[in-house]
């Protein structure tokens, strides 16, 4: 495989994520202590593909983890893996949750992307087995996950639309996850892109300040569905452990912010958030994000 950085993830991230080798438990664990501090506050399993195939290697690298960073001491990080749910289907029932609570998972998301069987499969396209239905095994997953205290969040994509399949809106999801016993912080909607590549736009960024972003609580409350009554206030502390806000600038027209802020002396975590453009969001860990929009630009000065 090239090195070079081919894809979505890796272009986040600023480097290809490929791997010769598949690496063991150890080694896992001896690249987080290179890493982990007392100001980390999570540590996920989101791989470019499916991180339940490995399931003993998570739940033991899970695991290694928790033994070797006792939470309490000098650490308060999470644990959180994120799956399509599909883990009784393809590999049977074994305990599985059982086995995630015992390793000591704080969180898992499931990308649940449907509300009924119809739709998923046709959506999905899951592996065929034994004649069971996919959809109804990710919903037994997920009620085991709930039902074992682990905090669970069901992840759905809206905005796609080819041969006969649609998606629907943020509001049936929401609709349908409350339905099953979620509340609607624990309901991810993310707007689907139709390809990585950037449109031919130039932006100009510029310093900004707080009150850039406060000005757009209104903006805000449309673009994140399950939180509508986020406050000015609430923004505000939320942006005071900024490090820095930049606006981004179309021409005259204002089209988007950054914020940021460094957790620790290595690395500083950025997030951009359009706030005027169509099927954008608001995109921070800071203002509980649904949309992080970071490709849509083919020039940031």
């Amino acid at each position: 495989r090239k090195d070079k950085v081919d894809n979505v993830y890796e272009e986040q991230v600023g480097h290809s994520l490929w791997l010769e080798r598949k690496p063991n438990i150890e080694e896992i664990t001896e690249a987080i202590r290179g890493k982990i501090n007392q100001s980390t506050e999570e540590i996920a399993f989101v791989g470019m593909g499916e991180p339940f195939m490995y399931f003993n290697e998570l739940v033991g690298t899970i695991t290694k983890i928790k033994e070797s960073f006792p939470i309490g001491q000098s650490y308060s990080y999470r644990v959180r893996a994120n799956t399509n749910g599909l883990i009784y289907h393809i590999q049977g029932y074994n305990n599985q949750v059982k086995r995630l609570k015992s390793a000591g998972i704080d969180e898992v998301r499931v990308s649940l992307n449907a509300i009924n069987s119809e739709d998923y499969n046709a959506l999905c396209n899951p592996p065929s087995r034994d004649g069971m239905d996919p959809f109804s095994r990710i919903m037994h997953f997920i009620i085991d996950c709930k039902a074992a205290s682990i905090d669970t969040k069901v992840s759905f994509v809206t905005g796609y639309s080819s041969k006969g399949i649609t998606t629907k809106s943020t509001e049936e999801y929401i609709a349908f996850a409350q339905s099953i016993g979620f509340v609607k912080d624990d309901v991810i909607v993310r707007q689907y892109t139709t390809s990585r590549e950037p449109e031919t736009k130039t932006i100009i960024v510029k310093d900004g300040t707080i009150e850039d972003v406060v000005k757009k609580v209104e903006d805000i409350r449309k673009r994140i569905p399950y939180k509508p009554n986020i406050t000015e206030q609430e923004i505000r502390e939320r942006l005071a452990v900024v490090s820095g806000i930049k606006i981004a600038y179309e021409g005259e027209k204002k089209v988007g912010f950054m914020a940021w802020h460094e957790r620790n002396l290595e690395t500083a975590y950025i997030w951009i958030g359009t706030v005027e453009k169509v099927n954008s969001g608001i995109g921070s860990i800071i203002i509980d994000s649904i949309i992080e929009d970071t490709q849509r630009y083919n020039t940031i000065e």
